[in-house]
């Protein structure tokens, strides 16, 4: 019987770490980029090998040779465990155990400690030297060596108390329109599944969001949520998953989408998704993995509405449909896309699968600069993210996109979903493969 869903080596040895099982570290791989990562263009390899010559290594995390004579208390490093922590590990939260009080924290310290040194927690996957991003979950040094200096120092407490003193987790975002909540949905097919739900809010107006969260109730059992949006009437309102299946989604208006790692998230400028009055949403749930029927999982969405903003934010959803991945090989696969006006964008999120082991995406201009907007050096399934941008980037009329991808569809991809290796082409299955990416963005 397959996991319900696959987990990287290093996370699933960080799981059972916080289990209170003994495992064993594995060795820390070397990061690179192979030459094949990118296209054969000489003067784009050229600017990829400066980079990777000139950047710093932000993987590398050692604790100083001599204990700190400052003595931390729980109540110093509760804040921290709060932010970086507490999102995702809490109760109804994608993580697979709460860190919500002091003795679940105490419980963990040792497996928490060791995924603080080796960065595998809190989980970011994005290199922060290649761009910036002002939804980085990344915990600053200073702060994450105050973290496990309080635990090397027995994860000392006074307030005797408040030993099992619980968080009282709160979204960073004050959501303040609820949909109403989608059916109670029963798992009934061992595999791969969906389920297409039309919802209406019943607009009396135009509304403007500039926040969304998926709040699942049962999040292990799923591979995605996608949001879309109707705005010209095509969508019946039985939510008829045979009927709306079949909608074509070039004609709806994607809004948002949860996979696992996400968070919730907000614009930080003022700027938001117009809904027209009338719109209807269809919400894509798509369950994933085996041992799930019987299991029941529903859905509430939350949006953070605002009144009208300066600027109107569009997604704009890239995809290499023609994705072939022979069995047996590693390459490269691309999207590549040319911008026919100006464009700024102020987000990135990409897609795939298991197979998947390094993303990059840039742009280069019609004068041959090179504009970095995502590097991952080692892609995950299971930590996925939006990745919006400190600052906006303006991309020029003429410019082209490059997403680049390395596909491993070999018995040597610990994350092999397929016992019997096989020719895998573009498709919706978990054990399919995927070359999606949406760009935020907006226009002059």
């Amino acid at each position: 019987m397959r996991f319900n869903y696959r987990l990287t080596i290093s996370y699933l040895s960080l799981i059972l770490a916080f289990s209170s099982c003994d495992t064993k570290q594995e060795p820390e791989q070397e990061m690179h980029i192979s030459d094949s990562f990118f296209n054969n263009d000489s003067a784009q390899n050229s600017l990829l090998t400066t980079y990777l010559n000139e950047k710093p290594d932000q993987y590398a995390f050692s604790m100083p040779e001599a204990e700190t004579a400052i003595q931390y208390d729980f109540d110093e490093v509760a804040p921290l465990f709060k932010q970086y922590c507490i999102p995702c590990h809490h109760s109804s939260g994608g993580a697979p155990f709460s860190l919500e009080s002091y003795s679940s924290i105490r419980k963990r310290s040792k497996a928490i400690k060791e995924a603080l040194i080796s960065k595998i927690m809190p989980p970011w996957k994005a290199d922060n030297f290649y761009n910036h991003y002002n939804n980085s979950q990344d915990i600053p040094d200073s702060l994450r060596e105050k973290m496990i200096h309080w635990i090397n120092q027995g994860c000392s407490k006074k307030d005797k108390s408040w030993k099992n003193h619980e968080f009282a987790f709160q979204p960073k975002i004050d959501f303040n329109y609820f949909l109403p909540k989608t059916p109670i949905i029963t798992v009934k097919n061992d595999s791969d599944g969906f389920q297409f739900t039309v919802i209406d809010p019943h607009f009396k107006e135009d509304t403007y969001v500039n926040g969304i969260e998926f709040i699942s109730s049962n999040p292990s059992i799923l591979h995605h949520y996608g949001l879309m949006a109707d705005t010209t009437g095509l969508l019946l309102n039985d939510s008829s998953s045979k009927y709306n299946a079949k909608v074509n989604y070039g004609q709806l208006l994607l809004i948002d989408a949860w996979a696992k790692g996400m968070k919730p998230f907000k614009f930080q400028r003022d700027i938001a998704l117009r809904l027209p009055k009338k719109t209807k949403f269809l919400l894509e749930t798509h369950f994933h993995g085996y041992g799930n029927i019987g299991k029941k999982e529903q859905c509430k969405i939350a949006f953070h509405t605002v009144k009208k903003p300066n600027r109107i934010v569009e997604w704009k959803v890239l995809k290499n449909s023609e994705l072939n991945i022979p069995a047996h090989e590693v390459l490269t696969q691309s999207i590549i896309h040319t911008f026919e006006s100006d464009i700024t964008i102020i987000g990135i999120i990409p897609h795939t699968h298991y197979l998947a082991q390094k993303i990059e995406a840039f742009v280069i201009t019609p004068t041959k600069e090179k504009i970095n907007l995502l590097h991952i050096p080692e892609w995950s399934y299971v930590v996925q993210n939006k990745y919006m941008f400190e600052n906006d980037i303006k991309i020029p009329k003429g410019s082209t996109f490059y997403l680049n991808t390395v596909y491993d569809n070999t018995e040597n991809n610990p994350e092999q979903p397929n016992k019997k290796i096989r020719n895998i082409k573009f498709g919706r299955s978990s054990y399919d493969e995927m070359l999606t990416c949406a760009l935020i963005t907006y226009s002059k």
